[in-house]
């Protein structure tokens, strides 16, 4: 346990620099020549004598949004007192992790409803006021003319978050026509009209889905290496479980993301952020089944009264942020100890001196994180 999470922004870091080095590599045709070294593409033999077969390049994909990633990006996009209801259509694990699952499953016909009317009622407490919506957007224009604020301009800095690209003319052209077309409306407005862009913005697949399709690059042999602003993507779902900020869409506008060091520099910034507490909050929840998806989730653990009289319904909430402000303390602030984490007094787990209860507790609390 204490190598587990005492170095998790350290292990975060170094994952993000193999990210970037398996983008820029070179891998050979199946056959081709290799010194067997990771990314070279020729064969590699293990400890037992046996060859591994050549390096072939990872499909493109379509990841869609965890209801993690999806709750987290629409406070980040229209505020963290947007409303993000918790019945949306439950995610999928894989291998023990949603993350991993996200690459092969599909929004269903119902799941479609569930987040068109979340982000209905989100994109409403968004532009409630024009108070409100100048803390969304850069400005909020007063009309489909406004030279000192433009219509585009507003709509494009947002649609390059929540895309996680630059928007294409004719996105930019869609989205302003609908503002406009809104606003003109009996009874409507500019600020009516922007609500339901934004709502059509975040109601996209380009947002739902985190697109990694990658693109040819001739120095690395005309291979696929994913682009500046799929990094960005990638980063900002590894590092913050949600959408880039614009510092970091910046860099990934500038180039900066197609090298190792670049995607290094930024991932150490963005560990630094608060909103990495919850990469290791999301990673904490797979691991040990904490989450609705995982089937057993200890906030539904219940207990029999008659052999455990003091047991409370809310008491198994308690114990799972409990061990996930833990987790996040040993990540953060490097206290190595695994036993303060498991030996902390309670009526319930208490385990001081040598009693047998402490043995079990402490033997328990092991098995459930794998140490």
């Amino acid at each position: 346990m204490t190598r587990v999470f005492a170095n998790v922004a350290r292990v975060s870091v170094a994952v993000t620099a193999l990210m970037a080095a398996g983008c820029v590599g070179t891998v050979s045709a199946p056959g081709g020549p290799g010194s067997g070294a990771v990314g070279t593409g020729g064969p590699a033999t293990g400890s037992g004598g046996g060859t591994v077969g050549p390096l072939t390049q990872p499909a493109p994909t379509l990841r869609k949004l965890t209801i993690a990633e999806f709750t987290n990006s629409i406070h980040d996009l229209l505020g963290s007192n947007a409303p993000v209801p918790s019945q949306l259509e439950p995610d999928q694990q894989l291998d023990g992790f949603r993350s991993v699952s996200a690459s092969v499953v599909a929004v269903s016909p119902t799941g479609v409803s569930q987040y068109e009317a979340a982000i209905n009622g989100a994109a409403q407490y968004a532009f409630s006021s024009a108070a409100q919506a100048a803390t969304v957007l850069t400005c909020v224009p007063a009309s489909a003319t406004d030279t000192a604020c433009p219509l585009g301009q507003v709509l494009g800095a947002f649609g390059r978050r929540a895309f996680r690209r630059t928007l294409t003319a004719a996105d930019l052209t869609r989205y302003v026509s609908v503002a406009t077309d809104i606003a003109q409306e009996p009874g409507g407005s500019m600020l009516v009209g922007l609500k339901y862009a934004v709502s059509a913005i975040l109601q996209s697949p380009e947002f739902l889905y985190r697109v990694e399709l990658g693109a040819p690059s001739a120095a690395d042999g005309g291979r696929n290496k994913y682009t500046s602003f799929e990094m960005a993507s990638r980063l900002a779902s590894l590092l913050w479980v949600s959408v880039p900020d614009d510092a970091l869409m910046n860099a990934a506008a500038s180039g900066s993301l197609s090298t190792p060091a670049g995607v290094l520099a930024q991932a150490k910034t963005m560990l630094a952020s608060p909103k990495a507490h919850q990469s290791i909050a999301n990673f904490a929840n797979d691991l040990y089944g904490m989450d609705p998806s995982s089937g057993t989730p200890l906030t539904t653990t219940f207990k029999d009264a008659a052999f455990y009289p003091s047991w409370t319904m809310t008491l198994p909430v308690a114990m799972q942020q409990e061990l996930l402000m833990r987790v996040d303390d040993v990540a953060f602030t490097g206290d190595r100890s695994w036993r303060r984490m498991v030996c902390r007094s309670g009526r319930h787990r208490r385990c001081g001196g040598g009693s047998w209860r402490s043995s079990f507790c402490a033997r328990s609390f092991r098995r459930r994180l794998g140490t």
